[in-house]
């Protein structure tokens, strides 16, 4: 979305900026945003309008900025996980399922790749930093029992797990009696800090989110007088012309690779291993995978070499942390005749 963002910002010729791991601080009409990873030297702005499209960290943000609001996100966690349990993979072929449990929750179980499964999800109530979230062991027995439920000969454990992974939706503040029932639609709450107008965007989810973005552009155009230049509205979302989605650490050229590094804005190892590229979700994700990349980052200039054994092993712990994933330990011995996922399935 970024990507296609700046090309019509560059057919337009329009200035488009991207500043991650960045601080922003007000000073009258200025805004400061400053560097965190204290790369690049400060930038001040003068914005008409400001959007805190944060998602679940919408209350932090404002509260970063220090703007008085009403709590205005009540969040609930969502857990999933992959296996490579090969009975489940088999009896899927290429279908997905979708199916309502004993408790009455929905659970999905869908082909991942060639050989891997998906499992979800969990509906929680989630209060903490949305960055802390993390599949609990209770949350993957529950959908792990889901799943033995609907597909009794899968006869899945927690040694089938690959990897887990955990999201906190951005849904509105409410007193709902459960998880299930808060709003799943979306608004626009309007604060100001100072002079400037900031508009923050509540709810929403993935199949809203481009009107969504009509709704926020229409009113940002009618407050600044200024009139569309483009509209979304029948553009493909992922752009078909994107490549291949289905990249992973074996296809993926240092060519490629690099020209990720350079047009996606990476400023870390685990901006490019987590958000950048698929590589969190292939069996055969290894530690020489890892410092390889690295590597290419500092010669790229990303990252100073003398940081790379940091940068790697800060990156594992994230790895093990976040999503259960351990890299420094040999390939485990496959259960039901699997071709072994590369790498042992760690508790927490």
């Amino acid at each position: 979305l970024l990507d296609d963002a700046q090309q019509l910002a560059r057919e337009q010729s329009l200035t488009f900026d991207v500043h991650t791991h960045t601080l922003a601080e007000f000073h009258g009409h200025d805004v400061r945003l400053i560097d965190r990873l204290g790369h690049n030297a400060p930038i001040t702005l003068q914005p008409e309008i400001i959007i805190n499209a944060t998602g679940a960290w919408g209350d932090v943000t404002l509260a970063d900025w220090r703007i008085g609001s009403a709590k205005l996100f009540g969040g609930t966690k969502g857990s999933h996980f992959v296996t490579a349990n090969r009975e489940l993979r088999e009896g899927l072929g290429d279908a997905g399922l979708y199916a309502e449990a004993s408790d009455g929750r929905m659970v999905f179980v869908l082909p991942f790749g060639e050989e891997q499964t998906l499992v979800g999800t969990t509906d929680e109530p989630f209060d903490a930093r949305p960055e802390t979230a993390v599949a609990e062991p209770r949350e993957i027995d529950y959908l792990i029992d889901l799943v033995n439920e609907v597909v009794p000969a899968a006869r899945l454990t927690h040694e089938d797990v690959v990897m887990s992974y955990s999201g906190v939706r951005p849904l509105p503040f409410g007193r709902a009696n459960s998880p299930s029932s808060i709003p799943r639609g979306h608004w626009i709450e309007e604060n100001t800090r100072g002079p400037i107008p900031i508009l923050t965007l509540i709810g929403g989810k993935l199949t809203t989110c481009r009107a969504l973005g009509e709704e926020v552009s229409d009113r940002v155009l009618s407050r600044l007088r200024m009139p569309r230049i483009a509209s979304s509205r029948e553009r493909p979302i992922p752009d078909p012309r994107g490549g291949d989605n289905r990249e992973t650490s074996e296809v993926l050229t240092n060519e490629r690779i690099m020209d990720i590094i350079h047009y996606e804005w990476v400023r870390a190892l685990s901006d490019l291993v987590e958000r950048r590229l698929p590589m969190i979700f292939s069996p055969q994700f290894d530690q020489q995978r890892l410092r390889k990349l690295a590597d290419m980052l500092a010669a790229d200039g990303i990252i100073n070499s003398k940081q790379i054994d940091a940068e790697v092993t800060l990156t594992m712990s994230r790895l093990q942390s976040v999503y259960g994933i351990s890299i420094e330990n040999p390939p485990c011995v496959p259960r039901n005749g699997d071709q072994g996922t590369g790498r042992r399935p760690t508790e927490r």
